[in-house]
């Protein structure tokens, strides 16, 4: 199954929410197609930015949106809260970032190691795509583990890679509070008393 028909399989789930991801998703998905964690072999990493479907992508971040503000503020977001949103810019960027990871490397420093058995950490580092044998030769607890995982939106403890992602996150936030703050305010204005006048005593 590739990547593309994936997409259209995880659209299925936005559109019926009711029907959970794991009973549209086949079985036999190759987990390699989830991670997109390989490189090459002269060690650059793979171009998968092709693999996108940037407009499935982007219904899924406008769906992500509208359902996070209609559950905050109560109804349905405008077309102005919606225009003042770049999601096309967005969402360029993140296929931008994902589909072509830079920056695989994840450190497993040796505190974190020291938490775990050397059966739990072999298990761990299998699960990063380390073969039994690569993961069974490491010595717990005496330095740290680089791991070629990913896709990562940046180096591992580093400024993220997409800022447009965190600038969206706050137009969203700032959106919703002010919103609800509007719709509270008018709902109370409403229901106000209107003061006594002369003529009404």
């Amino acid at each position: 199954m590739g990547f593309q028909q994936m997409l259209l399989a995880w659209k299925s789930t936005w559109v019926h929410d009711s029907q959970p991801i794991g009973d549209v998703v086949p079985k036999d998905l190759h987990p390699s197609l989830l991670s997109l964690y390989h490189r090459n072999p002269d060690g650059t990493p793979v171009d998968a930015r092709d693999l996108f479907i940037q407009s499935i992508f982007r219904e899924l971040i406008e769906t992500v949106f509208r359902r996070h503000y209609t559950g905050f503020v109560g109804h349905s977001p405008d077309h102005a809260a919606m225009a003042s949103l770049d999601l096309d810019r967005l969402t360029e960027r993140l296929v931008d970032e994902l589909g072509m990871d830079r920056y695989m490397e994840e450190v497993f420093r040796v505190v974190d190691q020291r938490q775990m058995s050397d059966e739990e950490l072999t298990e761990f580092l299998v699960g990063r795509g380390l073969s039994e044998e690569e993961a069974s030769s490491l010595q717990r607890g005496v330095e740290d583990i680089t791991l070629l995982t990913g896709p990562h939106l940046g180096r591992f403890n580093d400024r993220i890679s997409v800022p447009e992602l965190i600038q969206c996150v706050s137009a969203v936030s700032a959106l919703c509070v002010a919103d609800r703050f509007m719709m509270e305010r008018c709902s109370l204005d409403s229901h106000k008393t209107k003061p006594f006048t002369a003529r009404e005593q």
